[in-house]
């Protein structure tokens, strides 16, 4: 549900209706924080009321109509973005290869840090270790804007491969205690999406899925299959993690490596592996602009397959402007936005043109980064509905011609 809504939206309604005045009134003051003070243009949602049910309650207090009530509730309930475009749901009903770009908007559901907060925690580094002084924290703050460029200045104070640089990007990218936390990767892991999977996090939230996939899939094998020995001895037919880990994550020679959906290529590295991470500006020049593996790589498979980004902010794509124009394929992107900065999307939609990615919105108005998680839920839900459909379809024409 949207948690804050225009007061011209909600009396365009009210007008529409022929609402009594003190009626209006009572729903108002009823739903809102505040509704009467504020100066804002918008009405914000009280804190209490989290679904429909609730909403539905409160109208019904107030009016019998049940179209006006109706009409009132779809201000609230805002559902266009999780819809599985008609292009990308094709490809994947027609088993075509994708290829999923992940990046710290994903991870950031799960409380890691996003690319430029990760720069700006940095620099705060600096400062408690009294590496710098407030005044040039300030002024780093304040005067650069790119996060490669802060990570550059930080990693010149605090190299990777020394212990303080070493130990800032330990604790700053640490696995996250989240406990009652959807997470995308579980959707994003899902047999239901053989998609190849590449991430630019150094982080292992991806892997951990993964595992955790891997894990279930065996345990359903063995119930299936029931290995009676391992239970007798006590075991679990599972793998390590570190193993599977170092079996799975590729983040070297990637042109060598095998495309397989059941691997991860970590492009920037790995939080075990800091040294060789790709986070400065000479990082990027080095992997991105001159000859190298990573360059022909993501090359390839821009022309190999249909991208899909997910959680990449716009301060990515520069970088890798000279390999996604790959001619005659379409790209695509969800990318977070707010409902009354659809204007703004819109001036970055033309952007994305022009690198042949078409982008599509996800709504952070309601539960942040996390509505990333209820956008591929929905996708998969789709996407099972149409393959059980076509499934159907297949029983009942082999029954017309037996």
């Amino acid at each position: 549900m949207r948690t804050f809504i225009y007061k011209n939206e909600i009396e365009c309604v009210f007008l529409q209706h022929h609402l009594q005045k003190s009626v209006k009134q009572a729903v108002i003051s009823e739903l809102f924080v505040d509704p009467f003070t504020s100066r804002s243009k918008q009405y914000q949602l009280k804190p209490e009321y989290s679904n429909c049910n609730q909403l539905d309650e409160i109208l019904k207090r107030h009016i019998t109509d049940g179209n006006i009530i109706g009409a009132i509730k779809t201000l609230f309930i805002v559902t266009d973005d999780l819809r599985l475009p008609a292009e990308v749901k094709q490809k994947i009903l027609n088993n075509e290869p994708i290829a999923v770009f992940m990046g710290a908007g994903v991870s950031k559901t799960l409380d890691y840090p996003l690319w430029n907060e990760l720069a700006n925690m940095a620099i705060k580094f600096l400062l408690d270790k009294e590496i710098v002084n407030h005044f040039e924290f300030d002024k780093l703050n304040n005067s650069i804007s790119d996060p490669k460029q802060k990570l550059s200045i930080f990693d010149k104070f605090c190299p990777r491969n020394e212990d303080l640089g070493a130990e800032f990007y330990k604790e700053a990218l640490r696995e996250r205690e989240v406990k009652n936390k959807p997470n995308p990767y579980d959707i994003i892991t899902s047999p239901n999406f053989s998609w190849l999977k590449l991430t630019s996090n150094v982080e292992y939230a991806l892997c951990k899925a993964q595992y955790k996939r891997h894990l279930d899939e065996l345990r359903r094998i063995d119930e299936l299959r029931r290995i009676d020995e391992l239970r007798r001895r006590g075991k679990a037919n599972l793998p390590d993690y570190s193993q599977f880990k170092q079996n799975t994550i590729i983040n070297q020679n990637f042109l060598k490596a095998s495309r397989d959906s059941k691997n991860i290529f970590h492009l920037h590295g790995e939080l075990d592996d800091i040294e060789k991470t790709i986070f400065t500006t000479e990082d990027y020049i080095k992997n991105y602009f001159q000859n190298s593996d990573l360059r022909d790589f993501l090359k390839a498979i821009f022309e190999d397959y249909t991208v899909i980004f997910l959680g990449y902010g716009l301060e990515e794509f520069p970088i890798l402007e000279a390999v996604i124009k790959s001619p005659g394929k379409t790209h695509y992107a969800l990318m977070p936005t707010y409902l009354n900065e659809m204007n703004v999307f819109k001036i970055k939609e033309e952007y994305y043109y022009q690198l042949n990615i078409s982008l599509f919105p996800y709504y952070i108005d309601f539960k942040g980064y996390g509505r990333l998680y209820e956008v591929l839920k929905h996708w998969e839900e789709d996407i099972i509905k149409e393959r059980d459909k076509s499934y159907l379809d297949n029983i009942d024409e082999i029954d017309e011609v037996l």
